[in-house]
């Protein structure tokens, strides 16, 4: 048993070596064709090995815990790098000393996260980075029929317009709901790379995550959908070690035929009286989904010119922008962001009104120029925690910002190697794991879900406890620290962020 187990691992690390290898050549390959500069070309460099390593050190020290911070670190190649090499118009106007110094400022970031996070991982003794494999088959299938049955009914319910009675409970309601869905994503891709879902159990946990994928997208946003297909991916690769290319290929492709027709969509249905991120009804959803495809596949077959969605998931513009400005036009904020956040922590259902989340992204859009105090009212423009960090302290803050989150990921990775996969540290590494991956977010909209996240892991562990459980395997213990689920959303298209 031990030897079979043994050459196991050694067939998927090598898998795991493989696919790194391929991932860096392929990348290594885009910038070298897509670089129209050495300047260029090493501005993206220095991102792309930045985002890198914390996955490799990762699977130097086992690929024990949760992958946390490799997971969050390889978007910044979509969010910062890519960019740099697709001669953008909204990049056109700085220099390339200026792209250089974001660039720099990224992997600062980077670097200053995986600098904190993986000394915690030394110590993380081999067979307690295993634990995730006393999950039995019987518990896995559980949890993620329980989740997916918890976050389809949620979804549905808000679809048909049936959660108005919440009232203030709305959002502690959405966190426990959407936390059970993404936890069940991600041992969704556990249970498939373990071969626990077969045959029957596997077309009804594909089916329910794809409906619920499909309910979350009648909303007109994309970023709930990605980050269930995200969190399953994750799940599966952690455990066998290699990218699922089929899977992730057909994701791409559709995602880029729904965001070539999103902008069409939205006008029609938004002009027929539906309100913003508001979804069609779930008997509009069938009627939606095909349309949506249909207008995707018409404006990929047409000349017009438009954003791509590489384009969109860009943040490089905005850290341009601020570099540019600060402080040489626009003082520094000295920490007015997060001072938003005392305000944010308390529940809408004691107070309803409350700091909204979004008050330090307004802030920040209003103070540069980005959107005027009536647009913020309507839309919203994601900065992430880098842009926000410089605005306030500069490359200090952009440090240590970094070491922020390198800590506290790093601690739940390691926290989750050391306990079973049931366990609420386990739930809750997934759980931020999931929230991170936006990168659009502010520090006080992603730490203002404190409450509702922690009691959103506890909630689901005490229900999962209630059903049956392997003989002689735990169920999940009840110490977590006090940590977030951040809110997601999705911003609109940026503006243009041309430097004046």
């Amino acid at each position: 048993m031990t030897r079979a187990l043994t050459a196991t691992e050694g067939i998927q690390r090598k898998s795991t070596q493989r696919a790194l290898w391929v991932g860096s050549a392929v990348l290594f390959l885009v910038g070298i064709f897509g670089a129209g500069t050495v300047s260029e070309l090493l501005a993206y460099l220095l991102v792309v090995a930045a985002a890198f390593l914390p996955t490799v050190l990762w699977f130097r020290h086992g690929r024990v815990g949760v992958p946390i911070l490799p997971a969050v670190a390889a978007l910044h190649i979509l969010y910062y790098a890519l960019p740099i090499v697709r001669s953008r118009e909204d990049l056109s106007e700085y220099s390339p000393a200026s792209i250089l110094l974001a660039a720099a400022t990224v992997s600062l970031y980077l670097l200053a996260a995986a600098l904190a996070a993986y000394p915690m991982l030394s110590r993380v003794r081999g067979q307690e980075g295993k634990k995730m494999e006393l999950i039995s088959g019987s518990q896995l299938k559980t949890m993620v029929f329980l989740g997916l049955g918890l976050g389809v009914l949620f979804l549905g319910a808000l679809a048909a317009g049936s959660l108005w009675w919440l009232g203030g409970l709305f959002g502690l309601v959405r966190a426990i709901a959407l936390t059970s869905l993404v936890v069940a994503c991600y041992f969704l891709g556990v249970a498939r790379g373990r071969g626990v879902l077969r045959g029957r159990s596997w077309l009804l946990a594909a089916s329910g995550l794809g409906l619920a994928i499909l309910i979350s997208w009648s909303t007109l946003f994309l970023i709930g959908g990605l980050v269930f297909l995200l969190a399953s991916s994750l799940g599966y690769i952690s455990t066998r070690g290699k990218i699922p290319w089929l899977v992730v290929t057909v994701a791409v492709v559709l995602v880029s035929i729904l965001h070539a027709g999103k902008e069409e969509i939205r006008n029609r249905y938004w002009q027929q009286g539906q309100e913003e991120g508001q979804s069609t009804g779930l008997l509009g959803v069938p009627r939606l989904a095909l349309e949506w495809f249909k207008a995707g596949v018409n404006s990929l077959g047409t000349t017009a010119t438009g954003r791509s969605a590489l384009d969109r998931a860009s943040l490089l513009q905005i850290l341009l922008r601020v570099e540019y400005l600060t402080p040489a036009y626009i003082e520094y904020m000295r920490g007015d962001t997060y001072l938003l956040l005392p305000g944010m922590l308390i529940p809408r259902f004691v107070d309803p009104d409350k700091t909204k989340s979004q008050a330090g992204m307004d802030l920040l859009n209003i103070r540069y120029g980005i959107l005027s105090v009536e647009g913020a009212e309507k839309t919203a423009v994601g900065w992430g925690l880098i842009a926000e960090a410089y605005a306030n302290f500069g490359l200090v803050g952009v440090g240590g910002v970094g070491l922020l989150l390198g800590l506290v990921t790093g601690a739940l990775t390691r926290w989750s190697a050391q306990s079973s996969g049931v366990s609420v540290s386990t739930l809750l590494a997934i759980a931020v794991m999931a929230g991170l991956i936006n990168l659009e977010q502010d520090l006080s909209g992603l730490l203002s879900s404190l409450m509702q996240s922690t009691a959103a892991v506890f909630v689901f562990a005490a229900v999962f406890r209630l059903f049956p459980r392997g003989r002689g395997l735990p169920r999940p213990h009840t110490s977590l620290p006090r940590t977030a689920l951040p809110r997601q959303f999705e911003s609109s298209v940026s503006p243009d962020l041309r430097p004046r």
